[in-house]
């Protein structure tokens, strides 16, 4: 931890954490739309809540 604080990479790191997570679950997001359409956006919305929480 100390590498990430000497050289200010944190911010970097979510950064890339947060764009890896966006690209590997839009996948799923726009196969359910097209088998569903936007009858699952309560699932969505359920799930984004749920994970709010927990972090």
């Amino acid at each position: 931890m100390e590498f990430f604080d000497k050289y200010h990479l944190l911010g970097f790191v979510i950064g890339v954490c947060t764009f890896l997570i966006i690209g590997l679950f839009h996948p799923f997001v726009v196969k359910a739309e097209y088998y569903w359409g936007t009858k699952c956006w309560w699932f969505f919305l359920l799930l984004g809540i749920t994970g709010l929480a927990a972090s």
